[in-house]
């Protein structure tokens, strides 16, 4: 593989870690506002009602918060486009070509028509995040438990990306939702959290049967990669994984004993998993199969090493 002009590919997962490091950023603001108003409800007295007072009406703030998203929607996937457009593409379609990243596996464009084509689906992959932003801010308006807001997301992450076909450039934008969901999440907690997370520990290979007996056998493709317009399989993709986002937001704590790292000192396994999320894309395209293999295999000792000498 030609790795001196593949860029995309040789950071490969760094880009996870590129992109974690610059949706840091760009969420403060909602970081900062969530645990400005984690610390203005506990400055309240009283519990809170589950549904809004009768004055406000339960269908008029659930029919005004449909025709907003669907407002969102129209003006993602319109007037965005028509916008950015003249401007945003030139500068996506040279990046690409500079980082070689047309053509490969990211979905990158190569020509002036593949730009605009990119820039238009990223207006539209932005509907999700505005709508589950939209979403937060306007319950929040309304005395519906916090604690309801993650699920409301949830639902509606899992509605809009089994509806609507997203391409492999839409992975940064997955990753953005992820981290939004975490956080609201984080602050306001998941409503009935334990009992979910409850039965998940005690049935946890019921989900497991579940996802094999429905997925389909024959299937070798990775759908981030390629993924399909087979509404069917993309709608059973997305179910499975807004299951197991619910499995790890209700029981991750208790997945995991803590016994692995307090008596068997196998922390440094985590390390050795870390790196090789981290460089093995680049490891196998520098030195080849199966040298590779020996080099992602080596770096084990040397995790081990560095744990050691920070324990002692």
């Amino acid at each position: 593989m030609d790795w001196k002009h593949d860029f995309f590919n040789v950071i490969f997962q760094n880009w996870f870690i590129i992109g974690l490091m610059l949706f840091c950023i760009l969420l403060s603001p909602l970081r900062t506002y969530l645990a400005q108003d984690v610390v203005n409800m506990e400055g309240r007295t009283g519990s809170w009602p589950t549904v809004p007072p009768p004055e406000e009406g339960v269908f008029h703030i659930v029919l005004m918060m449909f025709f907003v998203v669907l407002a969102i929607g129209i003006s993602c996937v319109v007037f965005l486009p028509a916008i950015l457009n003249p401007f945003l593409a030139p500068v996506v379609l040279h990046a690409s070509l500079s980082l070689g990243g047309a053509g490969n596996v990211w979905g990158l464009p190569g020509t002036n028509a593949e730009a605009e084509d990119f820039v238009g689906n990223l207006c539209r992959y932005a509907f999700l995040t505005l709508s589950n932003l939209f979403l937060m801010r306007a319950l929040r308006q309304t005395n519906v438990k916090p604690s309801l807001i993650p699920w409301v997301m949830l639902l509606n992450s899992a509605v809009n990306r089994c509806g609507f076909f997203r391409g492999p450039e839409e992975r940064p934008f997955h990753l953005l939702d992820l981290m939004i969901l975490s956080m609201v999440t984080y602050a306001y907690g998941l409503r009935h959290r334990k009992i979910v997370g409850d039965y998940i520990c005690r049935y946890w290979f019921v989900l497991l049967i579940g996802f094999g007996m429905t997925w389909p056998p024959d299937l070798d493709t990775r759908l981030d990669v390629h993924p399909t317009h087979d509404l069917v399989l993309r709608s059973k993709a997305e179910i499975m994984e807004t299951l197991c986002l619910i499995a790890w937001l209700s029981a991750a704590d208790r997945f995991l004993s803590k016994e692995i790292f307090t008596m068997d000192k196998l922390g440094f396994l985590n390390d050795w998993a870390l790196i090789l999320f981290l460089v093995h894309k680049a490891v196998h395209m520098i030195f080849g199969v199966p040298r590779s293999w020996f080099v992602l295999i080596g770096l084990m000792p040397v995790a081990w090493l560095f744990r050691r000498r920070e324990t002692q």
